[in-house]
């Protein structure tokens, strides 16, 4: 079964935040209604009447100037409205008026909620506390390790019977089940959840979530009195964004919810749910980040359908068809009401052009013609995350008009591949390392597109800087700059339950007068994905590297720190730059290292297929012009040896693959010269002298050379 669903552009607010749209269940027999707020601070109501979206109420933010931080439903059947506005809570009913204000002792904004009306329980999540109050007053709290996501209620059998329980999810790969003000346990995952969603389950003293992440992996997760364990998976094998909102519905009209689900590159899918597992029902894109998602009856009660609003703003809805086919009468009453709704838009965008043209007017004698000076601040949405399975950053930034151009400007060599999605030119600039500038280009947008998605990746060992310049196509011109800092082993990330037997582990270890929260700070210089604070005495943190799959265990504490790793590059990463933080600090350390020959060649190991695949591929992109020069003047080339006809026929994949990655072969060679530096370094000699010599070795790539090289190497 597949859903036949038809996009409607209902219309456009300010820009809005995760979990701000929620639909408003109506008495049986009516369409529902749709509760949205916005960065302005307003919350409207919105309903469909005679195919016209009509706004039911509006709740000016006051004297508040705060954005809608998220929007939770609670009551019977849900027509209460709570809306969280900085670290404030107010209480609107479903006719728009005001029937409760709490302003909680918070040091952090609500960024997620959930409220259980009758028993007057509110529970909040914030940067990294989590809150529970009752009857307005502080019951419950706990300090998260790492940045708290999304929070949700369910009961999990842990603590006093019959009373649910708070889900958290945080940023560190893990879902946490709290009791009162402790953590009873938590579940890793395979990535950052960004989004739970309670599910149908039976069983006494457990429940069953749906969680999304960052990397776009959607699951199940049952939770119990003493654990959790995992259901299915879907992975992102279509490399869509991730996940920011779910929601469910009864599509299939079966007795069971399905789910929709909401991501980041604007992608919107359906899924049900049967003997065989998740199937996709319908899927759709909207290019804009969606930040919610929600599902019902809004613009008729016969008629499913699903509610998306993105980060600029715009409420879009996915109606499905009526059931069988239209009679004459309602046929002409649609059309009749499509016409209406034309002439409606019509009318309202020439009332808009005009109220440009006198702001206009208006900006001009004001200004005496001149440029302004005054600054105009726009919001950006930005991400830059991990790729994992590319070993690359992805880059996505978006505002709500649409984009001149973007600069990006680093102070280290990146590389930069587009994806295949995007229609800006790119214009790459001579670089001026002496002014900083290693690498600059520009994305001028040649379309109406408010957003550019990009693909970066860097040579680990390096530190820097990325400024990314967005300037919208405004007058006045304006631009804002986003910064993101690209630390040296950012190819790394978090790892949980590790097999450390399966690796060979050299070893640094570190000891001094330096407190936990220095050795703290000097690794999360140099590591992504590290908790921003720290919460016990002694911290154990795994890392994993996404290219070459080796790992990087730390264990510290007040006056000791020990690291263990396969890739000894990573090793002395960290060597030097704890090394350089202590010696700016004036901080007494001394490092003691075991740097063993099974952990080189191991990093070789893995390294081998990845070299031997790029210098065939190399190798044979180069002979692609010469084969096909031939083949032009021979007719039959039954000489040819069956490894010049092979090429011949997958020329065009040849081809394709190379340029999309052309520099792969490079990268793969500053590792290993890498390797060999560091090999040296760690006993105590510098063999950079000997690096031409190593690249000889690279050029005709063969195994047992390598292997030789090394062996013999000081």
């Amino acid at each position: 079964m597949e859903l036949d669903l038809v996009r409607h552009d209902y219309t456009q607010v300010g820009s809005l935040k995760y979990n701000t749209l929620r639909l408003l269940k109506s008495a049986k027999g009516k369409s529902d209604k749709l509760v949205v707020g916005d960065d302005t601070g307003l919350v409207t109501c919105f309903s469909i009447k005679k195919g016209e979206l009509q706004e039911v109420f509006k709740v000016e933010p006051g004297d508040s100037d705060r954005p809608v931080g998220c929007i939770a439903l609670s009551g019977k059947e849900g027509d209460r409205i709570f809306v969280a506005r900085g670290q404030s809570i107010k209480g609107i009913t479903k006719k728009g008026k005001e029937f409760f204000a709490f302003q909680p002792n918070l040091t952090e904004d609500i960024t997620s909620m959930f409220v259980l009306n009758k028993e007057g329980k509110i529970y909040t999540g914030g940067e990294f506390l989590y809150n529970e109050f009752i009857d307005c007053k502080d019951s419950n709290y706990c300090m998260m390790n790492d940045k708290i996501n999304h929070i949700t209620l369910a009961p999990c059998g842990v603590g006093a019977p019959d009373v649910a329980n708070a889900i958290v999810a945080c940023k560190d790969r893990c879902v946490r089940v709290i009791n009162d003000s402790q953590v009873a346990y938590e579940v890793p995952l395979e990535g950052a959840p960004t989004v739970l969603l309670n599910g149908e389950h039976e069983e006494p003293n457990s429940c069953m979530i749906f969680y999304g992440t960052d990397n776009g992996i959607l699951g199940q997760l049952f939770l119990g009195k003493s654990g959790g364990y995992p259901g299915w998976t879907l992975t992102n094998v279509r490399k869509l964004g991730g996940i920011t909102s779910l929601g469910c519905f009864d599509f299939t009209h079966d007795g069971s919810n399905d789910l929709v689900v909401g991501r980041d590159d604007g992608t919107v899918e359906c899924i049900t749910f049967d003997d065989e597992g998740p199937k996709l029902l319908f899927t759709s894109c909207v290019n804009e980040c969606i930040m919610s998602v929600a599902a019902g009856n809004l613009s008729d009660i016969s008629r499913d359908e699903v509610i998306v609003g993105t980060f600029s703003g715009k409420i879009v809805g996915f109606i499905g068809r009526p059931d069988g086919d239209m009679s004459v009468k309602e046929q002409t009453e649609a059309n009749a009401q499509g016409e209406k709704r034309i002439k409606n838009l019509r009318g309202d965008l020439d009332k808009l052009h005009k109220d440009v043209n006198k702001k206009k007017e208006k900006y001009a004698k004001a200004t005496n013609n001149q440029a302004s000076t005054s600054q105009v601040k726009f919001n950006v949405h930005e991400k830059f995350m991990l790729d994992d399975g590319d070993a690359m950053y992805n880059l996505s930034l978006e505002i709500r008009t649409p984009i001149d151009f973007v600069m990006l400007q680093s102070d280290i060599e990146l590389e930069i591949l587009e994806v295949e999605t995007n229609t800006a030119i790119v214009n790459r600039c001579k670089p001026s390392p002496e002014e900083g500038n290693v690498m600059v280009a520009t994305y001028t947008c040649v379309e109406n597109s408010n957003r550019l998605d990009l693909k970066i990746r860097m040579i680990e060992g390096k530190t820097g800087t990325l400024t990314a310049y967005v300037a919208p196509t405004t007058v006045p011109k304006v631009a804002q700059s986003c910064t993101f800092k690209i630390k040296p082993l950012s190819l790394h990330r978090r790892a949980h339950n590790p097999d450390l037997a399966n690796h060979i582990l050299s070893s640094v270890k570190v000891t001094g007068s330096f407190s936990l929260a220095e050795m703290h700070a000097w690794i999360s210089s140099c590591l992504p994905e590290m908790p921003d604070r720290c919460t016990e005495d002694e911290i154990s943190i795994v890392f994993e590297s996404t290219f070459l799959e080796t790992i990087l265990a730390c264990q510290y504490k007040k006056g000791e720190a020990h690291f263990q790793s396969d890739n000894i590059c990573a090793l002395a990463v960290l060597k030097e730059v704890i090394s350089r933080e202590a010696t700016q600090r004036k901080t007494q350390v001394s490092v003691n290292t075991d740097i063993k020959e099974e952990s080189l060649m191991s990093c070789l190991e893995m390294l081998h297929p990845k070299l031997e695949y790029q210098y065939t591929l190399a190798k044979h992109f180069k002979l692609i012009e010469p084969l096909k020069e031939i083949s032009m003047q021979e007719a039959n080339l039954d000489f040819l040896s069956p490894e010049y006809r092979s090429i011949l026929e997958r020329a065009d994949t040849i081809q394709a693959e190379f340029k999309l990655h052309p520099k792969n072969l490079e990268y793969l060679n500053g590792i290993v010269t890498n390797l060999y530096v560091d090999k040296a370094k760690f006993k105590g000699s510098d063999a950079r002298q000997e690096v031409p010599m190593l690249m000889q070795v690279l050029e005709k790539y063969d195994w047992d050379s390598l292997v030789a090289f090394f062996s013999h190497s000081r």
